[in-house]
C-alpha cells in the first residue's frame, strides 16, 4: 500500500518538475529573442532551469535506487 502511495506521489512531483522545467526553458527562449531590457530576468531563468535540470536529474536517480529498494525490501 505505502509503495502504491510513494509510486503516485512521486509520478506527480516528476511530471510537475518537467512542466516547470519546459515552461520556464520556453519562457526563457523567448525572452532571449525579445529586448535587451529583459537580460537580467533571463539570466535568473537559465539558472533556474540548470537548477531544476539538475534536481529533475538528482530526483530520478534517487527514485530510481527507492524502488530498487523497495524490490529488496518486498516480502514475498
Amino acid at each position: 500500500m505505502w509503495h502504491d502511495i510513494w509510486n503516485i506521489l512521486t509520478n506527480i512531483s516528476l511530471f510537475g518538475e518537467v512542466i516547470l522545467f519546459v515552461g520556464i526553458f520556453i519562457l526563457a527562449v523567448y525572452l532571449s529573442f525579445s529586448s535587451q531590457r529583459h537580460e537580467k530576468l533571463f539570466k535568473i531563468l537559465v539558472w533556474g532551469v540548470v537548477i531544476l535540470f539538475l534536481n529533475f536529474m538528482s530526483c530520478s536517480y534517487l527514485i530510481g535506487h527507492q524502488f530498487g529498494a523497495w524490490d529488496t525490501l518486498e516480502v514475498r
